[in-house]
């Protein structure tokens, strides 16, 4: 079976990808290292072997980086001569005068440590082995008597459970959060992906996420990366898995939490006691509703009536009968750059906190009907 690989050649590569596509181009694989970062240690990857080889990619914790640089190499050298590695095989040579191990990592594991290798491989099923080394006495992690106080610098990514493992529970215990995927793209900048700390987080209404440092966004080429490898660069960003739409959060330093806030314009509860329902998002479980198409929902201009649906609830609580009204809408204005609308209410609402008259801006999301050039 051919092994499907990204491409110099793909389209949207940011600054990262496109970095790492070229070394293994260059040098047929590529060693992806992490700063210790507590409480797990420093640890590495590689990321190509499996396709110029057809062996195993391997990663390893905690050495210095030139150690498991060196190590990898090694490996690769001994696959050139002929090795073929399988799991809990001992290889002699990869650190001078011990001996390594190489066990099997299971793949949930190799699914949330390996990002860089899994979008290369295109999320698709690849082999991978951990590298031990021995304490000073040759023993093994998983032997008696090896040193305890070293045990925590090489977990067991053979084991299927995250206790016996020893791997944090933050880390590999809690499943993906982002309800997109790993590979969904996002934006963020050359400073982000050169190592610049990130400050600023926000979620467009549309859904698309935007990272930034505390550089001027406007002198920053924006780049196109796979949320799961800024996940990789930023490990805190999953703290904001659940950030509404419309949304953003920021933060001094990389030590201080992240400040959420509204970044739209549209009606929410505490403010106007209302929130308008994405119809499109709600049409997928409301059969009733058939919301116009994209095109049509963002063409509409100042005299256009539109139905919107308006819900006098807290947006996270508990959905109950008569909450929600469908109400027509008159199109007062349209902001080109932003694309949003404002309008004001031709009907007469059933709930107090609405009555006619009153003006809103809402998104082309929030449109149920049109009614070209009419009003009710």
């Amino acid at each position: 079976m051919k092994i499907k690989t990204r491409k110099l050649s793909d389209k949207d590569l940011n600054d990262f990808e496109v970095n790492l596509l070229t070394s293994i181009k260059a040098d047929g694989w590529q060693l992806n290292a992490i700063s210790e970062e507590d409480p797990l240690p420093n640890w590495a990857y590689s990321i190509g072997i499996y396709a110029k080889y057809g062996q195993p990619e391997l990663i390893l914790f905690g050495l210095d980086f030139e150690p498991m640089y060196q190590i990898v190499a090694q490996y690769i050298e001994l696959i050139q001569e002929g090795l073929v590695v399988k799991d809990k095989l001992a290889i002699e040579g990869l650190i001078e005068k011990y001996t390594c191990v190489v066990r099997k990592v299971q793949p949930k594991w190799r699914e949330k440590l390996l990002l860089s290798a899994n979008w290369y491989y295109h999320y698709q099923d690849y082999p991978a082995l951990q590298c031990f080394w021995p304490d000073k006495k040759g023993l093994y992690p998983w032997q008696d008597g090896f040193n305890r106080r070293m045990q925590k610098l090489q977990p067991l990514l053979y084991e299927r459970t995250a206790e016996k493992t020893l791997l944090p529970e933050i880390f590999v215990d809690e499943p993906w959060k982002f309800d997109i995927g790993p590979d969904s793209a996002c934006f963020t900048s050359q400073f982000v992906l050169a190592g610049s700390p990130i400050t600023y987080a926000s979620r467009d209404f549309d859904g698309d996420w935007q990272f930034h440092g505390d550089e001027d966004i406007s002198e920053a080429e924006p780049n196109m990366v796979g949320l799961g490898c800024m996940i990789e660069l930023d490990s805190s960003l999953e703290e904001l898995h659940d950030l509404p739409r419309g949304w953003g959060a920021d933060r001094k330093t990389p030590r201080h939490k992240w400040q959420r806030f509204k970044n739209n314009p549209f009606p929410d509860y505490d403010s106007n006691g209302y929130y308008l329902e994405d119809a499109v998002e709600l049409a997928q479980t409301r059969s009733e509703l058939k919301p116009p198409s994209e095109a049509r929902r963002e063409k509409c201009r100042p005299g256009d009536c539109v139905k919107l649906l308006f819900r006098f609830a807290k947006e996270d609580a508990k959905r109950k009968e008569e909450q929600t009204e469908s109400l027509w809408v008159k199109i007062v204005n349209f902001d080109e750059n932003q694309i949003t609308y404002a309008g004001e209410i031709i009907d007469t609402p059933h709930h107090k906190k609405a009555k006619p008259g009153d003006r809103l801006e809402f998104h082309p999301l929030h449109i149920a009907e049109i009614r070209k050039g009419k009003s009710k």
